[in-house]
């Protein structure tokens, strides 16, 4: 229900820089308040380091202050949503 909340601001492939001119670019970002939704779209199969990009971006909104981070995994192709983990 919070991928669709018209009261939140939604960035589809924004770029968040990094202290060190690294450029992360998740697919899309839903933030409300304190809160922030990471969901990465992947073609294929699932991967291990899919995991670990996501959890890149969640380090970093956390860093950026955003108390709270929910972070998914979306496989079109396969009609399935992965919530990873912090």
């Amino acid at each position: 229900s919070g991928w669709f909340d018209d009261q939140a601001e939604t960035r589809n492939e924004t770029e968040l820089l990094l202290e060190n001119g690294k450029i992360l670019r998740p697919d899309r970002l839903i933030l409300k308040n304190n809160k922030a939704i990471v969901i990465d779209y992947k073609t294929g199969d699932e991967d291990l380091a899919h995991e670990k990009q996501v959890r890149e971006y969640g380090t970093v909104l956390s860093q950026m202050g955003f108390s709270e981070t929910a972070l998914y995994l979306f496989y079109p192709q396969l009609s399935k949503t992965l919530e990873v983990a912090t």
